[in-house]
């Protein structure tokens, strides 16, 4: 048993991965629909794109500390938690400003990812498993992008553009 809880402990984190990345597939696709709707210049969508790594500029020297202080369960359920609610906010978006605010604070939100895998891959895993698991982790990154990018395209397939993004968030 103690065995396969492990891998399930790597199973639970590679959704969370995916979780976490599939607003980069999101953002990818909604970015042409909504730069006319907010009148967003190029510059604009351009740190509309990269917010979140401001974001995760911001938070990375503290999640460590914040990972080894009060344990990755911990930390990771908080952020994840965080993580959602942005994401969310995001329905309500009304200017490329609301945009660049919330994709920072979305970085930071999901800057917990990579330490919080890397910890929990060190805490659950043997030594002859760590890069195994690791891996299986990380390969969560690009499995949330394309099921984000995938996804907003069925919306905007399903629904008119206005209310497609909207609903994808």
């Amino acid at each position: 048993m103690a065995n396969n809880l492990r891998w399930y402990i790597i199973l639970i984190v590679f959704c969370l991965i995916i979780v976490d990345y599939i607003d980069r597939g999101l953002i990818t696709v909604i970015l042409p629909v909504i730069k006319p709707e907010f009148h967003i210049s190029s510059f604009e969508a351009g740190i509309i794109g990269d917010g979140f790594t401001f974001g995760y500029l911001i938070m990375n020297p503290l999640v460590g500390y914040f990972l080894d202080k009060y344990g990755p369960k911990k930390i990771f359920s908080r952020f994840a938690v965080f993580w959602g609610l942005i994401q969310a906010i995001n329905v309500f978006a009304f200017s490329a400003f609301y945009f660049i605010v919330t994709r920072v604070l979305l970085g930071i939100a999901e800057a917990v990812g990579f330490p919080g895998v890397t910890k929990i891959v060190a805490n659950w895993l043997r030594r002859d498993e760590k890069a195994r698991g690791g891996t299986i982790s990380d390969s969560g990154v690009n499995l949330g992008i394309v099921f984000g990018s995938l996804f907003m395209i069925g919306m905007f397939s399903i629904f008119p553009e206005e209310l497609a993004w909207r609903l994808g968030f």
